[in-house]
């Protein structure tokens, strides 16, 4: 193979593969999660009718609970019709552990109670996407 084909070749898979990254990257921009609060280095996203007062205690709640603080986390809090969805990135395989789950349950209760009065509220567990695996109703 001669030396003009082996570097159109090298060209070519680096600008597929400069033209994948590109793609992936748009897509990750295009993605909106909301707003964002950082705390100790993990996000907070806030959307859908949840305002940045709300999206702050809740992120100071998560800070008390240690919850945030060292390990970086996503959360996002939105509304959906009258109830408040707060969604906390997990790894897939803990989406059935009943530890994880009751784990979330408690911070969830308490977030709900302290911040939003016991208002109707679920817990998501979801993906790097959040997109959800599994929801857990609140009292």
């Amino acid at each position: 193979m001669n030396s003009r084909i082996k570097m159109t070749c090298l060209w070519s898979v680096f600008g597929l593969t400069l033209l994948t990254s590109s793609l992936w990257a748009l897509n990750a921009l295009a993605t909106d999660f909301g707003d964002l609060i950082k705390f100790d280095g993990s996000e907070l996203y806030y959307c859908g009718g949840v305002t940045k007062a709300e999206a702050q205690e809740v992120g100071d709640l998560l800070v008390q609970v240690e919850y945030f603080g060292g390990d970086e986390r996503s959360v996002q809090l939105s509304r959906s019709g009258d109830t408040i969805e707060i969604r906390f990135v997990i790894k897939s395989e803990f989406k059935d552990d009943k530890e994880v789950m009751d784990s979330f349950q408690v911070i969830g209760d308490f977030i709900v109670n302290a911040a939003f009065g016991g208002q109707r509220a679920e817990v998501h567990l979801c993906d790097d996407w959040l997109e959800t695996l599994r929801v857990l109703k609140l009292s």
